[in-house]
């Protein structure tokens, strides 16, 4: 009766009551904090405040931070940084920096464009920047690893892509998500959502062992996510009728699958699957639209 127990195993590190949602940051920066973090954007040419944090997994830290270990059966939430340039360079052509984050990092982020940052392999990465820079992005792109706490924590929207399980989506939260795909190794077809949720694993091995591939998204599946919130945050995003059909059937199918965990009674309602990937893949993703869609409402 007198034990807490962390919030991982009561609610699966669930904003349950949408607390986050409902309230400012309680958390303050002193003067000669934002000083610093503002004298370090100044640093990289950043002289608007206008940034983007991108987190993106790999087997580095776990590796050389605990070595020993065998850290092998977490390889399904890794990611290429390669993978997410296209998208830095079309927020760089819109005049935003951004600003690569991590330490112990497996490959550096090869950009010749001065306003993509790879501060992960940077001499100014300090464990002041790491938080105070996720705290005044924004926006955040991360393939879901512990950093992008601090944006959830600081109000600042998040754009989960190549993110695993899709039993664990953010639904609390403001942000725009885009699983990695899986695909059954027998007969090559890519699950469906439902089958998706159906089968959301926490090893390499048990999709390995279910006869499941892991397949990243493409450069171009992660530049869709990142454009969307970018003009919903900047009020320039069109949704269609075809937009909230979709809507509403992925969530209907997340709220009758027995592995989705409803519980935690809040949903943001600015959380979201990201509309473009479901513009393009309903048929195969949502089987439950096949029938909604007509020539004349995809634009």
């Amino acid at each position: 009766v007198h034990r807490f127990l962390p919030a991982r195993l009561t609610k699966r590190s669930r904003d349950s009551g949408g607390m986050l949602a409902h309230s400012r940051p309680i958390l303050e920066f002193t003067k000669e904090e934002n000083d610093t973090g503002y004298s370090y954007l100044r640093s990289i040419g950043c002289n608007d405040g206008r940034f983007v944090c991108l987190l993106v997994r790999d087997e580095e830290y776990l590796n050389r931070r605990f070595q020993g270990r065998d850290w092998a059966y977490q390889d399904y939430r890794n990611s290429s940084i390669d993978d997410y340039l296209t998208a830095g360079l079309a927020l760089a052509d819109r005049g935003y920096h951004v600003i690569r984050m991590g330490k112990n990092v497996k490959s550096a982020m090869k950009s010749v464009n001065a306003r993509i940052v790879d501060y992960a392999n940077s001499s100014a990465n300090s464990e002041f920047l790491d938080i105070w820079l996720m705290a005044n992005c924004l926006f955040t792109i991360s393939t879901g690893t512990g950093t992008d706490a601090v944006s959830n924590v600081f109000g600042k929207p998040v754009v989960y892509v190549n993110f695993l399980p899709a039993m664990d989506y953010v639904s609390f939260f403001h942000g725009i998500t885009v699983f990695k795909k899986l695909r059954w190794k027998k007969s090559g077809e890519l699950l469906s959502l439902e089958e998706m949720l159906a089968n959301s694993y926490l090893s390499s091995s048990e999709y390995e062992s279910h006869g499941i591939s892991v397949v990243d998204l493409d450069p171009e599946e992660i530049l869709d996510a990142v454009i969307e919130m970018e003009e919903r945050i900047s009020g320039r995003w069109f949704s269609t009728d075809l937009d909230s059909e979709l809507d509403l059937t992925y969530r209907e199918i997340m709220k009758l699958s027995p592995k989705y965990d409803m519980s935690h009674n809040f949903i943001h309602p600015e959380s979201r699957l990201g509309a473009m990937f479901l513009r393009k893949n309903y048929q195969w993703y949502l089987p439950l639209t096949k029938n909604l869609m007509t020539d004349t409402t995809m634009r």
